[in-house]
């Protein structure tokens, strides 16, 4: 099988890994990391891509994903299309991201029956991220926010966690450990 390449932009640094498949089992082949460095994620990626091409498919982790747990009153969702549904998600998160839903592409996963994670990006940069990996022999397979978490924080029993989330500017840095956090920047 041909190799998966993830990519991972945050504010400090870029990191590549080449993964080969063995069955159901991923095996990390080579792994890189350094300086972010200036310029958006479509210049480093181009950047990347020129020192060594990917070759298969990519996935790109990226803090400029923006993320968040979206809840919607089931009455105002009851017996809407996934087209509409999508609509709905991608106008509530505009608030918080500033990304139109004429400009952005918007994802979402259910969390439950009234709530949603959202991703959003802007489409120029991930036509951008697509277009750079097929012209490196590439296929984009997937963008995906680094902080994501697979459960809500009420349910990391005893291990620490540090999510990072970006709203125009303004940063915020939270470590905890469990289900209390500990400190905010």
């Amino acid at each position: 099988m041909r190799p998966t390449t993830l990519f991972l932009f945050v504010d400090a640094f870029v990191a590549r890994a080449e993964v080969r498949w063995r069955g159901r089992q991923p095996e990390v082949v080579a792994c890189r990391r350094q300086e972010r460095g200036a310029g958006g994620v479509a210049d480093r990626l181009a950047a990347l891509l020129a020192e060594e091409p990917c070759r298969g498919t990519a996935v790109v982790f990226s803090d400029d994903v923006f993320l968040q747990t979206l809840e919607l009153p089931q009455r105002a969702i009851a017996g809407l299309s996934a087209h509409d549904l999508r609509q709905a998600l991608a106008l509530e998160a505009q608030a918080q991201s500033g990304l139109g839903g004429d400009v952005a592409t918007t994802s979402h996963r259910p969390r439950d029956d009234r709530a949603f994670l959202v991703a959003q990006c802007s489409r120029g940069e991930l036509a951008a991220w697509a277009e750079n990996l097929e012209r490196s022999g590439g296929r984009l397979l997937a963008v995906r926010h680094p902080a994501a978490l697979p459960l809500p924080l009420a349910e990391v029993a005893n291990g620490r966690w540090v999510r990072h989330e970006e709203w125009g500017g303004l940063r915020a840095i939270v470590r905890g450990r469990g289900q209390h956090g500990g400190r905010v920047r």
